[in-house]
């Protein structure tokens, strides 16, 4: 398991994912808690067979084109 925070609004996260999953198939985290941090939110992440199954270098795309998304407006 491994908690990842993001500098972004919580609701611009989940709209930025559920258009990653309709886009690209992929779910990446179901909840969004907030930090300590204004601004910025957490959630955890299990690594397992699936996830090991995929390049790293998707998940790191598909993790940039949520910020991306996220912060458009900014």
């Amino acid at each position: 398991m491994l908690h990842i925070c993001f500098d972004a609004d919580r609701a611009a996260l989940l709209n930025a994912r559920d258009e990653i999953a309709r886009a690209h198939g992929y779910w990446l985290f179901t909840h969004l808690e907030p930090t300590e941090v204004p601004g910025w939110c957490k959630t955890e992440s299990y690594v397992g067979d699936r996830l090991l199954g995929v390049e790293n270098d998707r998940v790191l795309q598909l993790f940039t084109d949520l910020m991306r998304r996220a912060t458009q407006d900014d």
